[in-house]
């Protein structure tokens, strides 16, 4: 018997015949983590690899959706597979973009590792201080800096939330301060309630974010230290 006809007759196995559909199938799997059954419906329909799901509101790829759920694993076995590691114009955000979003820096850094590009909000989010600096430099020169460290999705298309508040609610002091070096505005598209963040490397720094600005200790933060 062919290594695809035991794939075949693994998947059915494992999900009624007059409920199965392929399609849905292999991001369902990815959604409950099930690095064997993606392995074992790609064997058999590889053409599934990057496809979107249908009928959905978020027209993900799997790639994109075990990024967004934090399915190590199942990333993994897309990534051999030869998944598209960067975004393709579905979902909004490529994976390395969802990984950062959901604080998956395993999954991030392994994205990286089969060439996703590190681009500004993932850099923000994972807090990649010398490349976020790198991208604010490049921007320098043409008067840039600026408008880029306010960026959102008015001007750029990976997130609709401004870069600093990006970097406050993962917890990233030494990028937020980055950001405010260079024009960042705490008070750019406030927010309805508070958010906070603590530095733990540092008592008592305390990050905030108000529908009204900041915090009267909001933003007083300490020296970077060497």
């Amino acid at each position: 018997m062919s290594a695809l006809a035991v794939a075949l007759l693994l998947v059915n196995s494992t999900c009624p015949a007059n409920t199965h559909n392929w399609r849905h199938g292999i991001h369902d799997a990815v959604r409950d983590g099930n690095a064997l059954r993606v392995h074992l419906i790609l064997i058999a329909r590889p053409d599934l690899l990057n496809v979107v799901e249908p009928r959905t509101k978020r027209p993900l790829t799997p790639l994109q959706i075990a990024a967004d759920r934090g399915r190590t694993e199942v990333a993994r076995v897309l990534l051999a597979h030869g998944a598209n590691v960067d975004w393709d114009g579905h979902g909004w955000k490529s994976p390395l973009q969802l990984a950062a979003s959901g604080g998956y820096r395993d999954i991030a850094e392994l994205l990286r590792t089969h060439g996703a590009v590190l681009d500004l909000y993932s850099a923000v989010a994972l807090g990649k201080r010398d490349e976020v600096e790198g991208y604010l430099r490049l921007a320098s020169p043409f008067g840039l800096s600026k408008r880029l460290a306010n960026a959102s999705w008015a001007e750029c298309p990976w997130h609709d939330t401004p870069l600093l508040r990006v970097a406050i609610a993962h917890g990233q002091v030494e990028v937020a301060r980055l950001l405010l070096a260079h024009g960042a505005s705490p008070l750019a598209q406030p927010v309805s309630r508070p958010c906070y963040i603590s530095d733990t490397n540092r008592k008592g720094t305390v990050i905030g974010l108000t529908p009204g600005g900041t915090e009267t200790n909001g933003f007083d933060l300490p020296a970077r230290q060497p």
